[in-house]
């Protein structure tokens, strides 16, 4: 299609159109546009009479622009919310992260206000619990481990005693004791020991000693050796 048949078309398009809101405006200029119409206009208005406190309410309201907040970059790695989600914090990230809270508070430069002073308070308050609380755990934990040790000690000592009592019974102990006092002690030779009874009776002892000591609180009683001096009596 050439440009001079739409360029032709296009104007009378326009043409037409105003030809329509012109006849259209014209029907509705006698109905509308009234001495009765625009005095009632006036009037709500405020115009005639004049009321000032009506026109006043009649003004559009300007748009008050937002308030200007500054903009303070914050480092997603300063402010990093996972420490609240950790029990306990780390005592230094909790510092750091405090410290960042604190200057972003006074980035403002606005004097200092009550909700700045309680920041302050409560971010030293937080420091000081969570390390009391870290020594508390610490303490808990060695008494635990205190508390473990005695129970397997207590253990092993039941434990000893019940296999003791597989052994002997304590009638079988007294027992063993009475027929020990009844039998009657063999005569030994006069004289001195010799050297190497002593050293076999000392060996003896010490023999008894160490079984003693391995068996616990076992009681084995054997036929006592009288060592008897020259100043016993004659048997």
């Amino acid at each position: 299609m050439p440009k001079r048949l739409i360029d032709t078309l296009e104007r009378e398009y326009n043409e037409y159109n105003d030809l329509i809101g012109y006849s259209f405006f014209k029907k509705i200029r006698g109905k509308g546009l009234t001495c009765q119409n625009i005095k009632s206009g006036w009037k709500g208005a405020g115009l005639n009479p004049f009321s000032p406190r009506q026109v006043l309410n009649n003004l559009p309201t300007p748009l008050l622009p937002p308030p200007s907040t500054p903009n303070t970059p914050a480092n997603p790695e300063d402010l990093d919310l996972s420490l609240l989600n950790s029990s306990p914090p780390n005592d230094i990230e909790l510092r750091q992260a405090n410290k960042v809270f604190n200057s972003a508070l006074s980035a403002n430069n606005l004097p200092t206000s009550p909700v700045q002073r309680y920041a302050k308070r409560i971010t030293h308050q937080i420091e000081s619990l969570n390390a009391e609380n870290a020594i508390l755990r610490k303490e808990l934990q060695e008494y635990k481990e205190l508390l473990e040790t005695r129970k397997k000690r207590k253990k092993w000592k039941e434990n000893k005693i019940k296999k003791v009592n597989l052994y002997f019974s304590t009638e079988e102990v007294l027992k063993i004791i009475e027929e020990a006092e009844q039998t009657p002690l063999p005569k030994r030779r006069r004289g001195r020991p010799s050297k190497r009874q002593i050293d076999q009776v000392e060996e003896e002892m010490e023999e008894e000693e160490d079984s003693d000591s391995s068996v616990g609180s076992v009681i084995v009683v054997d036929h006592p050796v009288a060592c008897r001096t020259r100043s016993n009596k004659k048997i």
